[in-house]
């Protein structure tokens, strides 16, 4: 123990006296280690920690193919049968109106069965949650948040009486702080109310109820969803006009939370590691810089009967002093990173909230140290041994032996190995959201501004309320002045949900609904393609005579033409819903397609309906789109007031722009390509600072020899030649490996570019150049000022 202090002791001596290397030491190692630990939190958060539910790992969910939900019928009778899952619950996205407490606001939320909170195995924070004992759409369970934000923490909340769509819900609990579910579908559900479907829980032909499910004891993944597929063959069997090629998936509840992240996740470690491997390298030069000051020393301390162990521990004991600082100031720029990742993150990055600074972060942190101070510990022994003759006979304190020196040269090489792929990952990423950037949505995107009107419980959700009600909407709307055009959509591009229905053309009859075509379907104003600027392509747009008193009539996409008649025109054609009493529509225009979805799905068939006409649906919402000749933000203000003027019943609800639209859809590829971007600079400096060292210590081992050329005769421009000639070979050798490795992993970051080849020549090229201009700057500085030295000074400084 004594021996221990003593060691530690000495090496705070040793190191006091060579205060420039621990600095840069510390500092090096400590952007390293704050980077790993802030992003490692990330990862911890995202990828490794049980969601925040009792025995979270046996939570499934049990959804169609892509994610679709499934119909009530269908619900009840797999829960009857299901033996491997247990609890299962069915639930619904609801966005009810607030009243009577302040201005009216939209509240996300979801309907559930009753079964939810006994699945979660949560404790409410006040009151209770619902049960079985509560079979009604009238009680409520508020998020911590909401409760706080909205009602200001008051604990008399129990009991209360709410006004959500105009209806009467009673509170009663309170969840506790952070709680949310689900934790990927609707994240933003600030409550929750038990379900019950008005049309009663018989039906299959309209699928909207997404199910969520234990493991039975005694069963897993597998086996549950070995037993789901035979139940959905039983289904499509008894009830093939609904259920025909029936699939259920069923898996893990954490699955869909970082399923579409995951591989950008993976990317950003490997950014990261190589980022803290170039650290590591930068440090162990520095390291190497400092014991060939002490050669002498360490020869004499061999000489003396000291074995490797002792080197060892002198190393063990410096190592330590320098890992635990930088790995305190690595704790700190790794708080003020993660706080920046937080504020900058996209709301849809899962579990932004949980991201902390734990035990959890902390161990994975001091874990990386130990393994550090192990590594740094045998630089120590390893740098006595190179030279270890020339040292004790006399040799020059500067003079580096042939193992040193290819020591120093391999860690150049692989710091500008590691950063060329570095900055070339984050040139592809950047090229990729740039290109997803310039993607052809099919809506003009300039002077648009979008939002959402909720007007459940507003007085205008009967039939005939609706369609008076949007005409002095967009009557007013459009008489703003520098308001182009204004007009209605149930359910915006790119920004809303899909709806999609089956239907049957006209000669074309169908015998089996699983076989009929499908198509995404809008509810459209008249107006609204010329203001969203989709091109009309063939017949006309709707009209203000198309009513419920005039024929039934519908315009399609360029896509569902060419798909339900090709080679002809769709102009005068009839389709019709699949339901029994559906009467047939005419197709009186063509317009062209627009991208539904995302930006990188490619455009479905869609049916665009008029909403004077009604068919069938009763909305509780819909998207108002005002075409303006300025910045569309300006114009916030001045149309909600307007709606506000017109009744205050109904709120105006995530005003945005097209560009932000696409911004958060594009916020996945942003976030990676901006990260990836911070580390491939971070790694390019230390790469500069570590060719730095590397150049700056060969220069000064060769101190006699330069003062010997310049002596004879040789310029200064000879002597930066000569010096940079190590550098450049150790440039050209780096960027070389580092081609190598990007295009071994080129595939591997492939499935997250957009319309770039991973293996893109202008990337390369550019990646390339940069990486060689800077490893050249760093190396022509210490060159530079090698060759300014006076050598009569250089060659007495090597007596």
């Amino acid at each position: 123990m004594i021996d221990s202090f003593s060691n530690l002791h000495l090496a705070l001596r040793s190191l006091s006296r060579n205060r420039r290397f621990a600095l840069l030491a510390v500092v090096t190692l400590s952007l390293g280690l704050g980077i790993a630990t802030a992003f490692f939190s990330v990862f911890d958060t995202i990828l490794l920690r049980p969601l925040a539910y009792g025995d979270a790992e046996e939570l499934v969910i049990m959804l169609e193919p892509r994610r679709s939900p499934t119909s009530p019928a269908n619900f009840l009778d797999v829960k009857a049968a299901a033996a491997s899952l247990s609890d299962l619950t069915a639930a619904t996205p609801w966005a009810p109106v607030l009243r009577g407490e302040g201005t009216a606001e939209q509240i996300p939320g979801l309907w559930s069965t009753l079964d939810l909170f006994r699945l979660l195995k949560v404790e409410p924070a006040l009151g209770r949650v619902y049960g079985p004992q509560d079979d009604s759409r009238r009680v409520v369970v508020l998020s911590h948040e909401l409760w706080q934000q909205r009602f200001g923490g008051d604990e008399a909340i129990l009991e209360r009486s709410l006004e959500l769509d105009g209806d009467p819900h009673r509170v009663i609990g309170v969840m506790p702080p952070g709680f949310a579910f689900p934790p990927f579908w609707a994240t933003d559900a600030r409550f929750w109310a038990p379900f019950s479907d008005p049309h009663g829980w018989d039906h299959r032909g309209s699928s909207f109820l997404r199910v969520f499910g234990r493991l039975a004891d005694g069963h897993d993944v597998s086996s549950a969803q070995a037993e789901v597929d035979v139940l959905a063959q039983q289904l499509a069997q008894s009830h093939p006009e609904f259920n025909a090629d029936l699939v259920y998936r069923v898996e893990p509840l954490s699955e869909p939370v970082v399923e579409d992240i995951r591989p950008a996740l993976r990317t950003l470690l490997f950014g990261v590691g190589l980022v803290l491997l170039i650290a590591c390298a930068n440090v162990a030069s520095l390291w190497l810089t400092h014991a060939s000051g002490r050669r002498q020393e360490l020869a004499i301390r061999r000489a003396l009967g000291g074995r490797g162990w002792t080197l060892w521990r002198m190393g063990l004991a410096e190592s330590l002093w320098i890992v635990a600082t930088a790995v305190g100031v690595g704790w700190l720029f790794a708080s003020w990173g993660l706080e920046a990742i937080r504020m900058s993150a996209p709301p849809d990055v899962p579990r932004v909230a949980e991201m902390a600074l734990d035990g959890r972060t902390f161990a994975f942190t001091a874990g990386v140290g130990a393994l550090l101070c192990l590594v740094f510990s045998s630089v120590l022994p390893l740098a006595g041994s190179f030279g270890r003759t020339r040292a004790w006979t006399g040799g020059s304190r500067r003079t580096s032996g042939p193992g040193e020196s290819r020591a120093r040269s391999m860690l150049a090489t692989a710091e500008i190995a590691m950063a060329l792929v570095l900055l070339l990952a984050s040139g592809l990423m950047a090229k990729s959201l740039m290109n997803l950037w310039r993607v052809d949505s099919g809506l003009q995107s300039e002077g648009i501004l979008t939002a959402k009107l909720p007007f459940g419980g507003s007085g205008v959700e009967a039939r005939e309320d609706q369609n008076p009600f949007f005409d002095r909407l967009l009557a007013e709307v459009n008489s703003l002045p520098g308001v182009r055009s204004a007009a209605l959509i149930n359910h915006l591009h790119l920004g809303g949900d899909i709806w999609t229905q089956g239907f049957e053309i006209e000669g074309q009859p169908v015998t089996n609904s699983a076989d009929a075509p499908h198509a995404s379907f809008k509810v459209v104003s008249e107006g609204l393609f010329e203001t969203f600027g989709i091109p009309l392509l063939e017949g006309r747009t709707f009209e203000r005579e198309d009513s419920a008193e005039g024929r039934p009539v519908v315009v399609v996409s360029e896509r569902l033409a060419s798909v339900a008649w090709p080679g002809e025109s769709a102009v005068g054609k009839r389709i019709r819903r699949l339901r029994e009493d559906a009467e047939w529509i005419e197709v009186v225009g063509v317009v062209a397609d627009v991208r539904q979805w995302s930006l990188t799905d490619e455009p479905r068939p869609e049916i665009y309906y008029p909403y004077r006409q009604n068919p069938a649906y009763n909305w509780t919402q819909t998207s108002l789109v005002v075409a303006t000749s300025g910045d569309p933000e300006d114009w916030v203000p001045t149309v909600a007031e307007s709606l506000r003027g017109m009744t205050p019943q109904v709120p105006f609800v995530h005003p945005r722009s097209l560009p932000q639209i696409y911004g958060e859809l594009l916020w996945q590829p942003r976030f990676s390509a901006s990260l990836l971007a911070v580390f491939a600079l971070a790694a390019m400096a230390l790469a500069a600072v570590g060719v730095y060292g590397a150049m700056s210590f060969a220069a000064g081992s060769r101190r006699r020899e330069l003062g010997v050329r310049a002596a004879l005769g040789a310029d200064r421009r000879q002597l930066v030649r000569l010096l940079m000639g190590q550098g450049i070979a150790s440039t050209c050798v780096g960027i070389g490996v580092g081609l190598l490795v990007a295009l071994a992993l080129g595939r591997w970051l492939e499935s997250q570019l957009h319309g770039v080849s991973p293996h893109d020549p202008l990337t390369v090229g550019i990646s390339a150049a940069g990486v060689a201009l800077v490893a050249a700057v760093a190396a022509y500085l210490p060159a530079l000022r090698a060759s300014r030295a006076d050598p009569v000074e250089s060659l007495r400084r090597e007596e």
